[in-house]
This record gives structure tokens, C-alpha cells and sequence, in this order.
């Protein structure tokens, strides 16, 4: 594990709504269960086909922030092109709180693999990714659901 990756039990669902979304991926860093990550910029890597597409085509990497996110993994994946990592992209959480985060309103990915309460729409890192169920504050933990 990491230092510093959110929560130190990994990613912790506590309901799947029926089933959680979860897409896989290479691991193109070190990644902790329970880190928020976003896909790498790499362009042209999948073709027009699914034939052609491999999971290996997406690579996840760690120190999600803002806009830049694209779900919570599941597991620690190690980096290397044989490492594959589980990334929940919808689905109900615990996650650590980075400040104020108020259940029932809009959540951001806060960067240090928390979350808080959204307080702006004029940038990119006020990007909603959820909302909140319960309230946490600063290194706190509460319960969110992920909308993707």
C-alpha cells in the first residue's frame, strides 16, 4: 500500500445499487485499493472495433484531482504491463473526506483521494463526481455514491 491513499482498508463499498460499475485497466503507477485514479492521456491506443479492444488499452494512474477522474480502485495493483487494476467508476463508497463534505450535496474529487463538497461551477475542478450520503469533516470519512 501506498502512504497517503485514501482509505488504508482499500475500496470499501457498501452497497452496489445492484451491481457496481467497475472497468479494468493496466496499472501505469503503483496504485492502492481505495485511490482515486483517472486514465492516462495516451491517444490512439483502441481501434474502431471491440475485436481489437483489449483491457490493456486503458492504463490508470494514481493522484486524481479535479476533473481528472474517472473512478476509485478496488485493489493495489503494482505498475507494469501485467498488473491489471478494478476501477469502481459508479457505486456507493466510504471515502475520506478533504475538507467540508455535507451529506445530500454535490461532491468534487478533492485530490489527496478524498472528496468534498462541491462549491463552484466555473472550473474544471469543481467537476461533480457524486454526492454525499453522510456528512464528514477534514480526515474524516463518510459514505458517497459515485455517479461517473
Amino acid at each position: 500500500m501506498v502512504a497517503g491513499q485514501g482509505n488504508p482498508l482499500g475500496c470499501v463499498p457498501i452497497t452496489d445499487g445492484g451491481a457496481p460499475r467497475i472497468i479494468t485497466g493496466v496499472a501505469a503507477s503503483n496504485i492502492s485499493g481505495g485511490a482515486f485514479v483517472y486514465g492516462s492521456t495516451a491517444a490512439g491506443v483502441v481501434g474502431s472495433q471491440m475485436d481489437s479492444y483489449v483491457s490493456s488499452d486503458i492504463k490508470f494512474i494514481t493522484d486524481a484531482s479535479g476533473a481528472a477522474f474517472n473512478g476509485v480502485a478496488m485493489f493495489d495493483a503494482t505498475s507494469g504491463t501485467n498488473s491489471y487494476v478494478s476501477v469502481l467508476t459508479h457505486g456507493t463508497i466510504i471515502a475520506l473526506s478533504d475538507g467540508t463534505t455535507t451529506a445530500a450535496y454535490p461532491i468534487i474529487c478533492a485530490g489527496a483521494n478524498a472528496v468534498r463538497n462541491q462549491v463552484g461551477t466555473g472550473s474544471l475542478d469543481d467537476t461533480r463526481i457524486g454526492r454525499a450520503i453522510t456528512s464528514a469533516g477534514s480526515e474524516a470519512f463518510c459514505i458517497v455514491d459515485i455517479q461517473g
